[in-house]
């Protein structure tokens, strides 16, 4: 963290919410970033998220904030709780800071990291002072974001948290009876299933090519290595970019075939 300062002309801060692109909301996240850190550099990972769906957000930040050069600042805002006692968050994980409030939307990078760090952001004198209590992306989290990219230590920013809040995301995985059950957690651009398995889910013994996928009425016979691999419009399982096992039509879509949305659970068997 020495060379923050020296550094901050370079800084990346990239935005993810569920705000859109038809209202004033981002473009006022970006005015006061702008405001605060003229030099930084702004990446718009999407602000399409599903309207206060923290488990999307959760899972697209870990899917591509590895991709980011170390340095970069995630301000995230998927908030259905603006407004109430819920916290607000900076964290660092040895490489990347996250700017987030403290609703399980950094669950997923803080699975995949060794050792997040967590302060509390309360302190006054990194805000922005705007009109009402439901725009915290402006007032606060955009603000902390800048800072950060400006070379201002997290330390500052409040108190530490020991235990942020984390999603629930695998209650419904695991083996019973001899059937691994699994659940979908997001639903991309192509309609295709990405679940929260990944191959060190799977029992040691099991064979990829005899497992039997039941997906709402689906039947998949075994695990493929890629699209090719079944004809035009058939169902597919392979293992996908994240590491998850994903749920696919060939040049088609399954969540559309099969009326799949996130959340909803599938079986796998050995045959």
């Amino acid at each position: 963290m020495n060379n923050r300062k020296e550094s901050a002309e370079k800084s990346i801060i990239a935005l993810l919410t569920d705000f859109g692109s038809k209202d004033w909301f981002v473009a006022s996240m970006k005015g006061v970033i702008k405001g605060i850190a003229p030099h930084v550099d702004i990446v718009d990972i999407t602000h399409h998220i599903d309207p206060h769906h923290v488990e999307s957000a959760s899972f697209i930040l870990a899917s591509c904030y590895r991709d980011f050069p170390e340095g970069t600042v995630f301000c995230c805002v998927v908030d259905p709780g603006v407004g109430t006692s819920r916290k607000r968050l900076a964290s660092f994980d040895g490489a990347r800071y996250f700017i987030a409030p403290d609703n399980g939307l950094l669950t997923y990078v803080a699975l995949r990291s060794e050792a997040l760090s967590c302060r509390f952001i309360e302190n006054p004198a990194f805000r922005n002072q705007g009109h009402g209590a439901t725009f915290e992306g402006r007032d606060v989290f955009a603000p902390a974001a800048a800072y950060l990219a400006s070379g201002v230590d997290m330390e500052k920013f409040g108190p530490p948290c020991r235990d942020m809040a984390r999603l629930d995301l695998f209650e419904n995985a695991g083996v019973k009876n001899g059937v691994l059950e699994g659940r979908i957690v997001y639903v991309d651009h192509f309609g295709n299933l990405i679940t929260n398995l990944t191959p060190r889910d799977l029992e040691k013994d099991w064979d990829e090519c005899r497992a039997v996928i039941d997906i709402k009425g689906g039947k998949i016979h075994g695990v493929s290595k890629g699209y090719g691999d079944v004809e035009s419009g058939a169902l597919l399982a392979y293992w996908g970019s994240t590491g998850c096992l994903e749920i696919a039509v060939n040049q088609g879509s399954a969540a559309g075939t099969l009326g799949i949305r996130i959340g909803e659970n599938f079986f796998i068997t050995c045959g």
